[in-house]
C-alpha cells in the first residue's frame, strides 16, 4: 500500500483547475503533447494551479468478449466501444504522455476504469487518483483505489446522497485525502439541470472535505464556474482540447480560449444555481450512466439454486437494463442463488430484457458449446470456423438449431456437431453430400426417411444422398460428421418457412 500523503485540492484565494483530455488526444501522442503544452500555456498566463487528465482502460478485461473481436458480426455491444479502441494508448505511449506534462510543469491525474489501470496509476507515480461519474459507486474499483493510500477526487454524477455518504466514510476509513466533485453527466449539459447550489449543500453536509464542480456545459456559457465557485467550489474540472483543421472538439470541451475564459464570468446564477434545492434526477443520465456502469456476467455455466461466488463471474461493459452493475458486486457474490440456470457470458440480473442484444447470445452460446467439448475433452483450435444453425431465429436456438464446428473440407470434409439437451434439428435432405454420423458423447434421436432410432456413444449411421433426416437430443449431444465434400446451400429442408439461404439461418465465427 502506498504511505497516504495530504495534497491541496485548492481553495477559494487559488483554486485548482482540472482539463480532462480524455480522447481529445484522438489517439495521437504528437497532439496530447500539444494539449498538454497549451495547458502549460494557459497555468502561466492565467497564474493558475492546472492539472491535466488522462483515462485508463484496459480493453482486454473492460469491455465484454464480444466486443473485443474484430466486431465483424454486428455493431459493438457499448456505444463507446469504437472510440475507446480508436484512441487506445500502449503504456509507453501513456508514459511519453506523463513526461512531456512533468516537463511542462504540469501535475498530470488519471481516471482508470477497471483494477489493472489502478495498478498502472501506482506505477506512473500519479499524485492524485480521479474516480469518474460510470465508475463512482462500483466498489470492486473503490477498494482498490482505496488500498493505494492515493488522495482521490471522487465525482458524484448520478448518486444519491446516501451513495455518497458510503464513498465518503470509505475513503475516511481508508485514510485517502479525499475530494468530491458536483457533476450532471448528461453530455452537453443544460443551464437548468446545473443545479450549482448542490456545490454549498455538499460543503454543508461534508464538513472538512473540499468540494469542486465537474461541469459538462456549452463552452458559451462562460459564467458557470464562477457561480460555482460563489458556491463554495474550490477545484474545477472541464473537458480540454485542441482544434485543428482536422479535429473539431464535442460540445462540451473547451478550447484554450474558452478555457481561459471559463473561470471568471459570474453571471446568469438565477437561472443556473437550484436556490437550495435537494439534487435530483436529471432525464436521461441514468441511461447515460447505464451505457458506462460494469455489469455481472456468468464467467461459466451458473446451475440454478448455486450461491454465485467471486470465481463464478466477471465484470464487464456493457450494463443491461435489469442487470447486476459493479455497485451490487458485493451484494450479489455469496450471497444470491439464481433461480434458473446461467449460461456462461450471460448477463445475471432480476429483471433481465427478454431478448438479449445478438452479440451476447452468440458469445453465450459459443462459451457453452466449449464448456461442453471440454467436458467431454475435446478441443478445438484457435482459428476453426463455427456455425450457429438457428432455423427459426436465434431467440428459438435452444428449441432448433445446433454449433456446428467446420474441422476440414476437401474432397472429404469433417465436421463437430453439439446440441444441447432438448434441442432440435429440423427435417432435411442433402442433394450432393453424403454423410456418417458417430456419436461421440450423449444421445441423439434420429429420424431418417420417417424411421427412428437412438444413437448412443461409438454408434454410427450413414445418411446417403436425397433422404430426409431430422434429429434431437434429450442428454445434449456431440456427434462426429464425416462427410463428401460440404457445398453451402445442399441443405433442403422440409418446412419452407425455413430460409433456404444459409446466410439466413446459420451465425458463422472464427473462434479466437
Amino acid at each position: 500500500m502506498t504511505t497516504t500523503t495530504s495534497f491541496d485540492f485548492g481553495s477559494l484565494e487559488n483554486p485548482l483547475y482540472c482539463l480532462e483530455m480524455a480522447n481529445n488526444h484522438q489517439g495521437d501522442v504528437a497532439h496530447g503533447k500539444k494539449i498538454i503544452s497549451e495547458a502549460a500555456a494557459l497555468a502561466k498566463s492565467k497564474g493558475a494551479r492546472v492539472m491535466i487528465k488522462l483515462q485508463f482502460r484496459n480493453l482486454d478485461s473492460f469491455l465484454h468478449p464480444a466486443d473485443r473481436s474484430d466486431g465483424s458480426l454486428e455493431a459493438p455491444l457499448s456505444g463507446h466501444t469504437k472510440r475507446f479502441k480508436e484512441t487506445e494508448l500502449s503504456d509507453a505511449q501513456f508514459a511519453e504522455l506523463v513526461a512531456h506534462a512533468r516537463h511542462e510543469g504540469v501535475p498530470a491525474y488519471a481516471t482508470p476504469f477497471d483494477e489493472d489501470s489502478v495498478d498502472k496509476c501506482v506505477e506512473m507515480g500519479f499524485d492524485v487518483i480521479k474516480v469518474g461519474s460510470p465508475s463512482a459507486y462500483d466498489w470492486p474499483l473503490l477498494r482498490k483505489i482505496g488500498g493505494t493510500g492515493l488522495p482521490v477526487i471522487q465525482s458524484t454524477g448520478g448518486m444519491t446522497l446516501n451513495e455518497i455518504d458510503d464513498v465518503v466514510d470509505f475513503f475516511k476509513a481508508s485514510g485517502n485525502p479525499l475530494a468530491i466533485m458536483h457533476c450532471v453527466s448528461i453530455y452537453p449539459t443544460a443551464n437548468e439541470d446545473l443545479q450549482i447550489d448542490v456545490v454549498s449543500q455538499y460543503r454543508e453536509r461534508y464538513e472538512g472535505i473540499p468540494i469542486g464542480y465537474s461541469g459538462h456545459e456549452s463552452p458559451s456559457e462562460s459564467d458557470v464556474g464562477g457561480l460555482a465557485l460563489a458556491k463554495g467550489a474550490v477545484l474545477f474540472e472541464r473537458h480540454f482540447g485542441l482544434p485543428t483543421d482536422k479535429i473539431t472538439l464535442n460540445a462540451y470541451s473547451l478550447s484554450p480560449e474558452q478555457a481561459g475564459e471559463w473561470v471568471a464570468a459570474v453571471q446568469r446564477a438565477s437561472q443556473i444555481c437550484s436556490n437550495g434545492k435537494a439534487r435530483r434526477p436529471v432525464e436521461g443520465e441514468a441511461a447515460a450512466l447505464l451505457a458506462l456502469k460494469r455489469g455481472i456476467y456468468a464467467k461459466h455455466s451458473i446451475p440454478a439454486g448455486k450461491v454465485v461466488t467471486a470465481d463464478d463471474v466477471f465484470l464487464a461493459l456493457p450494463c443491461l437494463e435489469g442487470q447486476f452493475h459493479a455497485g451490487k458486486y458485493f451484494e450479489v457474490v455469496d450471497s444470491f442463488a439464481p433461480m434458473q440456470p446461467i449460461d456462461a457470458n450471460m448477463p445475471i440480473g432480476l429483471d433481465l430484457p427478454a431478448e438479449m442484444p445478438k452479440a451476447i447470445t452468440v458469445s453465450s452460446i459459443v462459451a457453452r458449446t466449449l464448456e461442453v467439448l471440454t467436458e467431454a475433452k475435446v478441443s478445438l483450435d484457435a482459428g476453426t470456423e463455427v456455425e450457429i444453425s438457428h432455423q427459426y431465429g436465434l431467440e428459438h436456438f435452444y428449441e432448433y438449431g445446433a454449433v456446428i464446428a467446420n474441422i476440414i473440407n476437401r474432397d472429404y470434409c469433417k465436421k463437430l456437431i453439439v446440441q444441447f439437451p432438448s434441442q432440435a434439428h429440423p427435417a432435411h435432405k442433402h442433394i450432393q453430400k453424403e454423410e456418417t454420423f458417430q456419436v461421440l458423447d450423449g444421445t441423439v434421436d434420429l429420424v431418417l426417411d420417417g424411421k427412428s432410432s437412438r444413437l448412443e456413444p461409438g454408434q454410427k449411421q450413414v445418411i446417403e444422398r436425397e433422404h430426409v433426416h431430422s434429429f434431437s437430443t434429450e442428454t445434449g449431444v456431440i456427434i462426429e460428421e464425416i462427410s463428401t465434400t460440404h457445398i453451402s446451400g445442399d441443405s433442403v429442408y422440409d418446412d419452407p418457412a425455413i430460409a433456404s439461404d444459409p446466410a439466413g439461418r446459420k451465425t458463422v465465427l472464427v473462434l479466437p
